[in-house]
């Protein structure tokens, strides 16, 4: 093999480990966006919305059903970025030759797979809880007309409630199949809990509740959104695509709970001006400051592929770049079309008035 052909199958490599290192880090960010419990910034719009506004009502099905097809979409033209970019061209979505030759990744796979045991009784049983506890989260409130939800009287039930519960089993449960005569150990216990518990997320969001309650209390939301409202449209549209341009690129240089504190009471503040329903530019905007591809500064899982020395930045510019607009068009396109479907953003709550007639005290 000449020197030519060593280097071009290095480059080959090279491109084709920095593709896959992009792919998982990516996919982490984009399936973050799917769900309320995706990532802080959702959970961070679930807690301001009950809050403040009571006749809008934001359960985990009204926003997976906006945000899932953007997360399914978005996978798919990113799958076809990344493979344009960074695949070698002759095996651009070309067949792999059927012989019965088993690769060495195909190999290391069902070693992997192999070692992994058959499911034990303690998997299953958190497994059976996890998925009861994502049916119940699902089926708490369609669309306010169904279900299990309506059961209760008004705002006695929550998305917590079945979180709750799902914790209750797990101290409740047995790890061990006690059907079979094993002795009873409970499936977690406190210093469990407290050993892996993500203490630190709950004062983030917390920290980013208590931003956003500062922001609308000292009327300092209320001052930066009359200020800049000057640089919006008087098209809703238009603010909208202004807005999730300039917290997608900004996102960038910091973390995205820190971006949707800031942003949220400000943008509120502007749908108040505009005299708009606040979650046609609120939700839109919690899944753009999700959309972080381009520096290893703007998420964790950015900075560990960055640290493990295969991507560079520029790599990471040049990909990321393009991701930020096609997770902006998808967006946008989300907003303008399923997103009217699930919310009537026509609708302008009575709280918005009231914050309107309040405002002018702090101006």
């Amino acid at each position: 093999m000449s020197h030519e052909e060593i280097v071009k199958k290095s480059e080959k490599a090279q491109n084709l480990s920095t593709g896959f290192m992009l792919s998982c880090s990516y996919s982490s960010t984009i399936g973050g966006l799917g769900s309320l419990v995706g990532t802080a910034p959702n959970i961070l719009l679930k807690g301001f919305i009950d809050e403040k506004y009571s006749d809008i009502s934001l359960s985990f099905f009204s926003f997976s059903v906006v945000s899932l097809p953007v997360t399914i979409i978005l996978i798919f033209t990113s799958w076809i970025w990344l493979a344009f970019k960074w695949l070698p061209g002759e095996h651009f979505f070309k067949r792999r030759p059927n012989n019965n030759r088993i690769d060495s990744i195909s190999l290391v796979i069902k070693e992997k797979y192999e070692n992994l045991g058959p499911a034990t009784f303690q998997q299953k049983s958190v497994g059976i809880i996890f998925l009861i506890l994502v049916i119940l989260w699902v089926t708490r409130d369609i669309q306010g007309l169904y279900g299990w939800g309506l059961l209760f009287r008004p705002k006695y039930v929550s998305d917590a409630t079945p979180a709750v519960l799902a914790v209750f089993f797990l101290f409740a449960c047995p790890k061990n199949n006690i059907f079979e005569g094993e002795d009873y150990v409970h499936l977690m216990n406190w210093k469990q809990l407290q050993a892996i518990f993500p203490w630190n997320v709950i004062l983030l969001i917390g920290g980013g509740l208590a931003i956003a309650e500062g922001f609308q209390n000292s009327g300092l939301s209320n001052v930066i959104g009359e200020n800049i409202k000057i640089l919006m449209s008087s098209r809703k549209e238009i603010t909208l695509l202004i807005i999730i341009c300039i917290c997608a690129f900004a996102t960038e240089f910091t973390s995205n709970t820190s971006m949707s504190s800031i942003f949220i009471p400000i943008v509120d503040s502007i749908a108040v001006e505009l005299n708009i329903s606040p979650i046609y530019l609120l939700l839109p905007l919690i899944l753009s400051v999700s959309l972080a591809f381009m520096l290893p500064v703007a998420t964790p899982n950015n900075a560990i592929i960055f640290a493990s020395g295969t991507v560079r930045i520029k790599d990471m510019i040049k990909t990321g770049i393009v991701m930020n607009i096609l997770g902006l068009a998808i967006v946008y396109l989300a907003a303008n079309t399923w997103l009217k479907l699930v919310f009537d953003v026509n609708f302008v709550p009575k709280s918005v008035e009231t914050a309107k007639n309040v405002n002018n005290s702090f101006v």
